[in-house]
Formats: structure tokens, sequence, C-alpha cells
């Protein structure tokens, strides 16, 4: 078995394997992460999971589109569209959104691109109000009550029914527009609003009032060609993959610490030779003069003297010890500041001469 193993390309064809479920693996998690503002799939604070539960938990049937063709829905019953990043659409895109007849249309904080590309008669302006009344005779915002807005909520001026004043306009705004309602939803949506004043309850109302909601996330790339489509085209990955995958790293785990086991702990022995510190140092010595290192010697004797007077002294920078050591000993600085910070010596003479002298400056801030 093991000389099996050690044949070049079954090595090569393992190594390809592990890379690929790496890959898959990484390619999984980002996918888990790229999550955006307005989608039903992220738990970030931007993120609308948890209204997306509440919704379902009244019985609304809240199907997940990722692309405006998987969007549509057939004209037989009442249903709910919801848009999370209107935005991002196109003028196409919103025409083929609205010709499959959604009765009630929800977006999602949407700004002056949206009402363009619709021809809504509304302005778009940051929310300047903290807390809003209803201030309308909504049923769902009486029943809601008062909501709370974010630091980046919108408000809409137009003509129809608007709730929740913001300073420059409303924080909600309803108005019928190509045979459709359109909501406009402009704060107390995302995970991390929920929770504040009645912003629950008015989301839930808004968007729960039909049994069925289809829920627009960021739109992906679509062809040129936007005339009749199938079903959408399978994914190449079946929807266990990455399960799967987690239970092959789960496995490759057990497998080393079955093989740490079955081989045992590391062998660690005692050093044979016992060097001395003072022979250890003499070492370093006669190497440094044999390669002519006087710079680095210097180096780290006044790297020594340095760290001992800073941790006796109390300043760690070299300019600022030089001051207090001149102080408290007396010496002149200018003869401290070349003795500790100056250029290294050129010839071995220098270098003991500065090892006498940094000996000598230690002694005076010992004595002193």
């Amino acid at each position: 078995m093991r000389a099996w193993l050690r044949r070049p390309w079954v090595r090569a064809l393992l190594a390809l394997l592990a890379a690929l479920l790496v890959l898959v693996a990484v390619g999984g998690v980002w996918g888990l992460l790229e999550r955006r503002p307005g989608d039903p799939r992220s738990d970030r604070p931007d993120g609308t999971s948890a209204l997306a539960a509440l919704v379902g938990d009244q019985g609304v049937d809240v199907r997940v589109a990722s692309s405006v063709p998987s969007a549509g829905r057939g004209p037989d019953a009442p249903w709910t569209l919801v848009v999370g990043l209107p935005d991002d659409l196109r003028p196409e895109q919103w025409d083929r959104l609205l010709a499959d007849g959604p009765t009630d249309v929800v977006l999602l904080s949407p700004g002056a691109p949206t009402t363009e590309h619709l021809g809504l008669p509304v302005q778009v302006a940051a929310a300047t109000s903290p807390v809003a009344q209803p201030g309308c005779t909504d049923p769902s915002a009486e029943r809601a009550g008062s909501t709370a807005s974010a630091a980046a909520s919108r408000a809409y001026t137009g003509s129809g029914l608007a709730c929740y004043a913001l300073g420059p306009g409303s924080g909600y705004l309803q108005l019928p527009h190509r045979g459709t309602t359109v909501h406009l939803l402009g704060t107390g949506w995302a995970n991390g609003e929920l929770l504040e004043e009645g912003n629950a309850s008015f989301a839930m109302q808004v968007l729960g009032r039909h049994a069925e909601l289809v829920w627009l996330t960021a739109p992906e790339p679509e062809p040129e060609d936007t005339g009749p489509t199938g079903p959408e085209a399978p994914s190449l990955l079946p929807p266990w993959w990455l399960l799967a995958c987690l239970q092959v790293l789960v496995a490759f785990a057990a497998l080393l610490v079955w093989r740490g086991r079955r081989l045992g702990p590391i062998v660690t022995e005692g050093l044979p030779v016992v060097v001395p510190a003072g022979e250890a140092v003499e070492g370093h010595g006669r190497l440094y003069h044999r390669i002519g290192a006087r710079e680095h010697a210097a180096e780290v004797l006044r790297g020594a003297t340095l760290s001992r007077l800073g941790r006796r002294l109390g300043p760690s920078d070299p300019l600022a010890l030089v001051e207090v050591v001149g102080t408290q000993t007396g010496l002149q600085t200018e003869w401290l500041r070349s003795v500790l910070t100056g250029p290294a010596p050129t010839d071995d003479a220098g270098l003991a001469r500065l090892a006498t002298q940094l000996h000598e400056i230690e002694e005076r801030v010992r004595t002193s």
C-alpha cells in the first residue's frame, strides 16, 4: 500500500484533488460572505434574513430570486415583489419585472436612479429625523406606531400615501404605477433596525399583504437577448456539495490525528554539551574579530548599555537617555552622545576604548 502511494503520479493526483477541494470550499465560503444589503439570506446588519423569516412565519411563501427572469410569476393570484437593490436594475429590467404583473412592488431604500428609471414623480432626500410617527391613515402604519430610522435612511416626497415624516420627506411612500402599487420603504427593514420602535411590525405588514412573495436580490448579469427564456439551467454542483466538502475536511483532520497518535510524540533529547556563557561570549568576540565586524560589535555593546541604562533611569529613547545620564552624572552631553550614539570605531583599539567608556558610564550612573 505504501509503495503504491510513493508513485509520483499518485502523489500528483492526490495533490490535484486536494487543491480542487480547497478551491471549492473557498468558493462556497466566499459566496456566503458576499451577501449584499437587502439580501434575505444575509445575517449582516444590513441584510434582511430576520425580516424574511418573520414574513415567512406569517404563512407567506417567500421565494428568493437572483436574476430578473427567475423573479417572474404567473398572474393567477396576487403576489408581492420585493427588490433588495433597486438602484442596480436597468430600465429594460424594470420593464420585464412589471410586465410579469406583480400586485405590489416593495422597493428597499430606492434612490434617484430607481425613480428615474421607473418614471416615478418622486424626489429622494436623506432622512434627518431619528424617530417618526405614522402621520397618515394607513392601517399598517397606525398598528405599527412610531418607527426609527438609521443614519443612512432615505426620505421621499411625491404624490401618494406618505407616512413617517423624516425631515425633507417621508420614510414610506405608496403610489400606483403601471398597473401595480409601488411601496418605497426608506428605513426600518434591515436586521440591525428591526428591533427599534415599530419597525418590524410595519415592515412585516407591508411585505405580508399577499400569500406569495418573490424577493429579488442583486441581479446577476444577463445575456443581451431578453426574449422568452425557459427554466433556469441547473447548477453544475449538487445542493449538498458544501456539506460534502466539510465532511472531507473533517475526515482529513481525523486522519491527521490518527497518524499522529500512531507515530507517537516527537522524541526529545538533551544537548550533548553544555557551553558556559563566558566561552560563548569569547567565541562571539573572536568571530567578530576574525571577520572585522567592528560596527556590529559596537552596536551590540551600545545596545546592551542603553538597555541597562533605560531600565534603571526610565527613558528608552537614546537621545532622551543621554540628557538624563548627563544630568545625573554631570558628564558632558556631547561626550555622552558620541559614546552612546556616535559612529562605529574603525579599528580594534577604538572598539576596546568604546567598551571601556561604556563601562565607565554605567559605573557613574550606578554610583551617582
